[in-house]
C-alpha cells in the first residue's frame, strides 16, 4: 500500500535513498565540487522557471519562509512530461542535489516526486 502523500512530509528522513536517471545529470554543466549528487528531500510548490539563457532547468521549487515571504528553494530537473503535471502544486521531491556553473541555487535532479495534497487525495508517488 503506498504511503499517503500527507504522511511523506511528516516522515522526512535524514537517510534518503533514491536513484536518479544519469541522463538528467549529464545535461548539467556541473561545478567541480565534492558531494555532487548528495541525496536530498525538498518540499514546496513546483513552478515553471522563467526562460533565461544559461538557466539550468525549466522548473523551480518555491516555498514560503517563516515570515510568509515566497522564496526559491532550488531548480528542479527531470522528465518534463511528468513534471509539467505538477506545476502549481505543492510537492515533496527526493533526488540528487547538484551545483552547476553560474548558478547560485542548487539543481535537484528528481528521483521521486510526491504531491502533498490535502487529506483524502491519495496520489501515488512517481518514480523517475
Amino acid at each position: 500500500m503506498p504511503t499517503p502523500p500527507v504522511a511523506v512530509a511528516s516522515q522526512k528522513s535524514q537517510e534518503i535513498e533514491v536513484q536518479v536517471d544519469p541522463k538528467y545529470v549529464e545535461d548539467l554543466d556541473l561545478e567541480d565540487l565534492p558531494n555532487q549528487g548528495k541525496p536530498v528531500q525538498v518540499e514546496g510548490e513546483l513552478r515553471n522557471a522563467p526562460f533565461m539563457a544559461g538557466s539550468p532547468s525549466r522548473y523551480r521549487l518555491q516555498d514560503r519562509d517563516e515570515d510568509g515571504v515566497l522564496e526559491m528553494v532550488c531548480h528542479v530537473h527531470g522528465d518534463s512530461k511528468i513534471l509539467r503535471g505538477y506545476v502549481g502544486k505543492k510537492v515533496s521531491i527526493r533526488g540528487g542535489e547538484y551545483w552547476v556553473e553560474d548558478s547560485d541555487m542548487p539543481v535537484v535532479v528528481v528521483g521521486q516526486i510526491v504531491p502533498l495534497a490535502p487529506a483524502g487525495d491519495e496520489d501515488e508517488p512517481v518514480m523517475f
